[in-house]
């Protein structure tokens, strides 16, 4: 039994009569016409999981500038002086075999991961990131290419990790030049830069790493004074429960 159909008994015999109570399904043909119809959904789903890690494997060994695939997570992670260089497969696999193909690229430093451990944070997959489909959007960059790929698992698509290279050259590796340093993200993040998800809104919480790694705190308590009231509450709240330890934990 697949577990689509093992999923699907649990769910119309469980107690109480689960959908078979609501819908007051008792015919057999309904069952199967359902039933195959996850089964396909998982299949198509299974294999577009599938194609992605393979699709890794290949963009790292076309890449040859040190950047290792982890499957479980899509990712592709190179080490820096400072940290790593981290590209995230993403993308939609809604309408498999027909998926959409793009990534979210980002800097990981080494300081803020050791922030993160030391106050008993949640990490981060990166402490400055932005996401292929919004390349267009950052401004001065000198790529006009596609930020997503459009493609049928079904088919060849031979020339499609070359293509995406073409992005990850084109979008992520400027990217990872222009934030280098952990300052140069800094202002980055604090001005909304074209070229990052800013700090804004519910992202305080990755300046604030940031401002901490750097040891200028100053930085963040003034900088907060742009959020919104809800926001700047809930920033300041943080920051002066840290700022009372702050000297003993890091």
């Amino acid at each position: 039994m697949s577990k689509a159909n093992h999923n699907l008994n649990r769910l119309l015999d469980k107690p109480g009569g689960g959908v078979r109570r609501c819908f007051n399904i008792e015919n057999i043909f309904f069952k199967v016409v359902l039933s195959e119809a996850l089964d396909f959904y998982e299949i198509n789903m299974s294999d577009a999981n599938k194609f992605q890690r393979l699709l890794g494997v290949q963009l790292a060994a076309q890449l040859d500038c040190g950047f290792k695939f982890y499957k479980t997570t899509l990712e592709l992670r190179r080490k820096t002086k400072n940290g790593h260089d981290i590209i995230i497969l993403g993308g939609s696999n809604k309408w498999s075999p027909t998926i959409s193909v793009s990534f979210h690229f980002g800097k990981r430093f080494n300081l803020v991961r050791d922030i993160e451990k030391k106050l008993n944070e949640e990490p981060m997959f990166y402490h400055i990131h932005h996401y292929s489909p919004n390349s267009r959007n950052m401004k001065g960059l000198n790529y006009s290419g596609p930020g997503t790929w459009n493609v049928d698992i079904r088919d060849s698509n031979d020339g499609l990790a070359a293509d995406i290279i073409r992005g990850i050259e084109g979008i992520a590796f400027p990217f990872f030049e222009r934030f280098t340093e952990m300052n140069e993200a800094r202002d980055a993040l604090a001005c909304q830069d074209s070229w990052c998800i800013g700090a804004k809104g519910a992202f305080w919480p990755t300046l604030f790493k940031v401002d901490t790694a750097l040891g200028d705190i100053s930085h963040f308590r003034e900088w907060c004074k742009s959020l919104t009231p809800f926001h700047r509450k809930q920033a300041l709240e943080k920051l002066e429960k840290y700022e009372h330890d702050f000297n003993d934990k890091i």
